[in-house]
C-alpha cells in the first residue's frame, strides 16, 4: 500500500510541473499564431500553430478547445477541409 500511495503522490507532483510547462508552451504558441493571424500571413502555419497549442492544453481546458476551433476555421479557410474537420474532432 505504501508504494502505491508514494507512487500517486510522485505522479501528482510531477504531473502539475508539466501541466504548467505545456500550458506556457502552448501560450508561446498562441501568440505566434495571433501575430501571424493578424497580419493575415501565412494562415496556413498559424492554424498548425494554433492546433499543437491545443494539444498541449489539458483534456477539457476551455483555451484548448478554443485553439483547436480556430485552427479548425483556418484549416478550412485554407480550402484544407480535411485537416479542419481532424482538428475539430479532437
Amino acid at each position: 500500500m505504501g508504494r502505491v500511495v508514494l507512487t500517486v503522490v510522485f505522479t501528482a507532483l510531477t504531473a502539475a510541473p508539466l501541466a504548467a510547462q505545456e500550458a506556457g508552451e502552448a501560450e508561446a504558441l498562441e501568440a505566434r499564431a495571433q501575430g501571424l493571424v493578424a497580419d493575415f500571413r501565412d494562415l496556413d502555419k498559424a492554424a498548425g500553430l494554433l492546433e499543437k497549442a491545443g494539444d498541449l492544453r489539458l483534456e477539457g481546458d476551455p483555451q484548448g478547445v478554443s485553439n483547436l476551433v480556430e485552427a479548425g476555421k483556418l484549416w478550412f479557410y485554407e480550402g484544407k477541409a480535411d485537416r479542419a474537420a481532424r482538428a475539430l474532432a479532437k
